[in-house]
């Protein structure tokens, strides 16, 4: 997700009252595949008491999930109406319709999607600056995030009018792609273990070394390539008490992961 800047004439209306609000989803949300959610810059005047409407849009497949944390959350904020609009998430559709509402001034005040997106709306002006927010007390900080993660929605350009070096947004989920090898196979045909900076090339050589028989009397593939659709180890992960990543690092060499693996 990303953050619209404050819209016009609202810097310290709605904006304002709501940013730590949104910024609280952010964090309770957070750290669960790509995604971010964010805040206007103006938030830094946000104040104990909040109050006012909050929209939303959001464009991925777990509504579900947002919809159980924005329950809670709006029991311990009774003044806050929060209504959210789950909208496509064809960057064809959903960007141009973002910049529609903000031309006419009623951008939603959080903008989620998915991190492919990410760059288009930064590039577009849909993105504002999240520092003031982080630092802010009560809220999670930068230092809170896995860098890998955070670190995908601070820009290093001025591109699109952010702010080089500020977030714009935060993760909702993560994940990450990962390859699992049979170190014994490895062994038994001579081929060194894979290791940074292995090619595509150099994958597929060694799997043709690693199949047994061929045509249809071929008895084992060198590789098996599938999507890693919500990453599915996570879920052999949780059966054995552990988790992929914390917010502050990753968790695969953990005892619990390890045993999963195995």
């Amino acid at each position: 997700m990303t953050v619209p800047e404050p819209r016009s004439g609202d810097k310290k209306g709605r904006t304002a009252r709501l940013g730590r609000t949104l910024a609280a989803i952010a964090g309770a949300s957070a750290l669960v595949v790509g995604m971010a959610v964010g805040v206007g810059a103006s938030s830094a005047n946000a104040t104990t008491a909040l109050s006012g409407n909050l929209s939303i849009t959001f464009s991925t497949f777990d509504f579900s999930t947002l919809d159980v944390g924005l329950q809670a959350w709006e029991k311990l904020n009774p003044g806050v109406h929060v209504t959210v609009a789950d909208v496509s998430n064809n960057p064809s559709t959903y960007v141009p319709a973002l910049q529609t509402e903000q031309a006419a001034g009623n951008e939603p005040d959080i903008n989620e999607s998915y991190d492919a997106e990410t760059p288009t709306l930064e590039v577009d002006g849909l993105a504002g600056d999240m520092k003031s927010v982080l630092t802010s007390g009560g809220i999670y900080p930068v230092s809170y995030w896995y860098k890998p993660f955070i670190g995908a929605y601070i820009p290093v350009s001025s591109t699109g009018g952010v702010t080089v070096g500020d977030p714009y947004g935060v993760p909702l989920e993560a994940d990450a792609t990962v390859m699992l090898y049979n170190e014994n196979e490895f062994k038994a045909a001579h081929l060194a273990f894979p290791k940074d900076g292995w090619t595509w090339t150099q994958m597929l050589a060694d799997a043709k070394k690693l199949r047994k028989g061929s045509g249809a009397n071929q008895k084992q593939y060198g590789v098996c390539l599938r999507s890693d659709w919500q990453a599915l180890y996570n879920h052999v992960m949780q059966a054995y008490g552990a988790t992929a990543f914390t917010q502050t690092k990753a968790n695969f060499d953990s005892p619990a992961a390890k045993s999963a693996c195995k």
